[in-house]
Parts: C-alpha cells; sequence; structure tokens
C-alpha cells in the first residue's frame, strides 16, 4: 500500500534552467542510493528486481533519462514527473519520440513481498474476470476452479464443465506480456497432462487472447498437423464492450496463410563498413566482426558488442564498451579502450580460465552465430550463406541465419545454447515468413545470393544447438508441425567455442 504519495518534483518538458535540471537529477540519484536494492515494476504488472547500480539516471541537456536493463536489453525512458512516498518512486516516463508513455514504479525491497502479493492478487482477479466472461459465452456451463499456472504464474487455468458432459480447461494470459509461443506451448503441455488422466480428463482446450495475440495465435495453429490443431480453439475477447465479449477465431489452412499477400521486403541501401571499424577489426581478424546497418557500424568480439562507429556532422564517432554506460573514444580514453580489447582477447575465448566473467557468458547465441558467419560450411558444407544477410536480418523477422543449399533449398537456420520451449513454434513462424517471401518472389528479386537461384521448393529448418541444450520437449512438439515443414536437429559438440562439431543430424519426424 502506497503511504502518504505527495508530488514530489514535476518535470517539465520545455525547462531550460540547466542548473535545475542537474538539480533534480542529483535530488533522484541520492534517493536511489538510501537503498541497494529495488523492485521495478512497471504498468502491466511485470516486475524485476535491480540493484541500485544497475538504474541510471542521467541528465542530458533539458531532459532526464532514465535507462536500466530489461528482457529486451537495455531501455532508455525520458522523465516528465516523478512521486515519492516512504516505500517508492514513481516515474511519469515516454519514449525519446514521445509516442509512448509507461509509469514505472521503483519500490524499495523490504516491501516486495507485500508488493508480490497484491501482484497475485490481481492477476487472480484478472483471471476470475476471463472465467466470467467465459462462463455468460457457454451457456449452461459451470466453472469448476479458477487458478494462476505454478510455473510463474502469469496463465490463468480456469477448468470448465459445459453442458454436453465436457470438462474443458480455458488458459489466458493475465499479464497481457506473453508471446503467442509461450501461450501456445504452456497450452499444448497443460493439455497432454491433462488428457492423461483416468479421472475426469479434459478433452480439449480454449486459449483466451486479445485480437493480436489471437491472429499470431491463428498463424501458428495453421502450422500444426490437423491432430494438434483440433485440440485447442482460440477465442478473441474484445473489452472495448461491457460485459466483454468472445469470438471463436475461424481455423485457416496452411494453404490459405501462405497465399496471403507477403508483405513488400525493404532492404537498406548498400553499406560499407567504415574506415575506422576496419582499423579496428585489423587488432583481431579473427575474432572481431562488424554488423553494419544505414545508422553505422556496430563492432563485435565474438559475438558481444564492444564498440559502435557513428558519422556525425562530418565526423566519425566512436562510443566502446561492453555493456552501459559506453564511453567516448578520444585522446583520453584510448588507454581504457586497449584495456578493453585486452580484457575480451584474454576473457573471451575457448581457453579462458574465468569462464564465470560477464564477458565469457554473454551472449553466447551470438557468439555461435559469429562463429558460423564466418564459415557456415561447419554445420552443412552445402550451404551458401546470403551475402547481404545483414541487411535481411534488419528488414525481417530475427532469424539467426539464412542460407541456401547448392540444390536451391533456402535454409532458416535456429540458433540456441540454452534449453528454449518455443524453439520449434519460433522457427516455424520464421518458416511462415520466409515462404510467404519466397512463394512472392521477394527474396529472388533482392538478389539475396547473387546469381544463385531459389528452387521453387519449401524451405528447410536447421535448429543447431549443443547436445544436451535442446528442450525435453523439442521432439515432441517438433512432430506436431505440419508435414510441408521440413525441420532437422543439429546437435553439437558442448565445446563448440573451440571448435564447432556437427554430432548428430536428426530429422524432426523421428
Amino acid at each position: 500500500m502506497t503511504i502518504g504519495l505527495v508530488q514530489w518534483l514535476i518535470i517539465s518538458p520545455n525547462v531550460s534552467d540547466a542548473k535545475q535540471m542537474t538539480d533534480t537529477a542529483e535530488v533522484l540519484n541520492e534517493a536511489l542510493s538510501q537503498e541497494r536494492e529495488w523492485l521495478v515494476a512497471f504498468g502491466n504488472g511485470r516486475t524485476f528486481p535491480l540493484v541500485t547500480s544497475e538504474i541510471e539516471l542521467r541528465r542530458r541537456g533539458t531532459k532526464i533519462l532514465l535507462e536500466i536493463p530489461t528482457d529486451n536489453g537495455l531501455r532508455c525512458w525520458r522523465i516528465t514527473t516523478a512521486d515519492k512516498s516512504e516505500t517508492e518512486i514513481t516515474l511519469k516516463t515516454e519514449s525519446a519520440a514521445g509516442r509512448r508513455r509507461e509509469t514505472i514504479r521503483l519500490i524499495k525491497r523490504t516491501p516486495a513481498a507485500e508488493m508480490q502479493l497484491n501482484i497475485e492478487l490481481g492477476r487472480l482477479r484478472r483471471a476470475n474476470y476471463f472465467a466470467e466472461t467465459l462462463r455468460d459465452w457457454l451457456k449452461g456451463s459451470r466453472i469448476e476452479s479458477v487458478s494462476l499456472n505454478e510455473k510463474n504464474g502469469r496463465m490463468a487455468n480456469i477448468f470448465i464443465s459445459s453442458g454436453k458432459d465436457e470438462r474443458l480447461v480455458a488458459i489466458a494470459d493475465v499479464t497481457g506480456t506473453l508471446r503467442a509461443e509461450s501461450i501456445l506451448t504452456a497450452t499444448l503441455s497443460l493439455l497432454e497432462r491433462l488428457r492423461q488422466r483416468t479421472r475426469r480428463p479434459v478433452g480439449r482446450s480454449l486459449i483466451i487472447a486479445d485480437k493480436r495475440v489471437a491472429g499470431k495465435l491463428s498463424n501458428l495453429r495453421s502450422l500444426l498437423d490437423s491432430r494438434a490443431a483440433s485440440v485447442f480453439e482460440i477465442l478473441e475477447v474484445d473489452e472495448t464492450t461491457s460485459p466483454a465479449r468472445l469470438k471463436p477465431v475461424p481455423q485457416k489452412s496452411l494453404t490459405a496463410v501462405l497465399s496471403a499477400r507477403a508483405t513488400s521486403l525493404k532492404l537498406p541501401g548498400h553499406v560499407t563498413v567504415s574506415e575506422a571499424s576496419r582499423r579496428i577489426i585489423n587488432i583481431n581478424p579473427a575474432a572481431i566482426d562488424c554488423i553494419s546497418s544505414q545508422n553505422g557500424d556496430t563492432l563485435r568480439f565474438h559475438g558481444l558488442p564492444f564498440a559502435r562507429v557513428r558519422a556525425s556532422a562530418g565526423r566519425t564517432l566512436i562510443w566502446f564498451g561492453a555493456g552501459k554506460p559506453r564511453t567516448l573514444l578520444d585522446e583520453t580514453t584510448v588507454s581504457r579502450f586497449d584495456n578493453l580489447l585486452y580484457e575480451l582477447g584474454v576473457i573471451r575465448q575457448a581457453g579462458s580460465e574465468n569462464k564465470k566473467h560477464m564477458l565469457y557468458s554473454a551472449l553466447p547465441e551470438a557468439w555461435l552465430e559469429s562463429i558460423l558467419r564466418r564459415n557456415i560450411g561447419l554445420i552443412d558444407a552445402n550451404l551458401i550463406l546470403s551475402p547481404i544477410y545483414n541487411q535481411f536480418r534488419t528488414a525481417s523477422a530475427k532469424i539467426d541465419l539464412l542460407a541456401l543449399r547448392r540444390d536451391g533449398r533456402l535454409v532458416i537456420i535456429e540458433l540456441k545454447t540454452s534449453p528454449d520451449r518455443e524453439t520449434v513454434f519460433q522457427a516455424a513462424d520464421y518458416w511462415r515468413r520466409i515462404e510467404l517471401q519466397r512463394r512472392r518472389g521477394e527474396l529472388a528479386r533482392h538478389r539475396l545470393f547473387d546469381d544463385f537461384e531459389i528452387a521453387d521448393r519449401p524451405a528447410l529448418v536447421y535448429i543447431v544447438a549443443p547436445a544436451l541444450d535442446f528442450h525435453k520437449d523439442f521432439d515432441r512438439f517438433a512432430k506436431m508441425l505440419a508435414p510441408e515443414i521440413e525441420l532437422w536437429r543439429f546437435e553439437l559438440h558442448r565445446e563448440w567455442r573451440s571448435a564447432v562439431k556437427v554430432i548428430e543430424r536428426v530429422s524432426g519426424r523421428i
């Protein structure tokens, strides 16, 4: 419970007094420094803990910026208003362009347990709201129980007895933050367990989702075989009316999905690696590579970004750092840049003696991707990597690697270095997007593989991971895919940083 919430300070977007802005930033930082840890809570209910050193508040011109690490990387917001109570700091923020507003609460860790309880109660209220909506839609049905899933409490499990003497389970995301792949894997896993019960088994499932997620779930359902697609139904919820309304989402065939209009592929113009980037690459060309875009170059050491090169007002600017904050390279910081490169060379290498160090453990999938970008033949000698792969990756889905076999078949390569239950359906959705582009001739039109011809056959999917890092449900989910999706599992030797070796290649159909 918030105690005595009072207006603490208001930061006007038009403030031009630099001293006032500096004083305000200092007041905020002083308040943060009073605690070692904070619980960060977003308006959608998502929370995670941070130590004070991970929260950066700084002034830039007439703005005060908040930077914190999130699941999607480092995020930056502009603070417009700040409130303070005995237990928390509430920041009203907006994105750099001012288009998106977010309320972020920094809560002292002392009342974190109470906060977690409030979050759970809020999610349960949301779950019961969905249950009541479902009961009104399923005439003659009875709600047996409503609970949150045991794993993370983000999904509601609603058990229903219908008038047809059928027992159903409905799944709903009570946080509004889950990906369609997460909801689908959770639904299929729960349903399999429930259908194996000898006493009162559950026959099928209902998934309740808003229009955006329901559309993505519908696309995923079209990628399943007929048996897997028939065990659940998708209900689109419209909460703009009172009471909310549910509408079944018609099942689309894979043929219909792949006949849809493909978005025109717009690749960035031709980009070249800057001279400054080339000089840095030459320091250690076996470890450093460059991802170029129209915004500039990002230099990586075995996949870990450590420098960014940008052209500004006729000058070349270089910022360096393996995390935040980054430092501008100039005469006064060149020794720190040299030290960073030395540390990367010692720590981020296969024979490192400090494998718990962040420089070694960070971004392992990017490390594997950087190795295969240099030599895609390590997993299949018949593969050719797209020469304009960087631009394509920027303009399309976040596909790890896109290659072409010498017989002309496209290959979508998804890399994993830790078990991920969503891998199969994530890769299948990439397959759908690439197939749409291939069938519409977009990939050939942009000459993704120069003069090599792309065969008129569906793309292949390669899932590449260390042998012990495939999720235990991988094979079960792979067998649920439509027969048109040919998926292969490439198991690597565990010491892939030293040498990438494929120890087994298995079809997803086996």
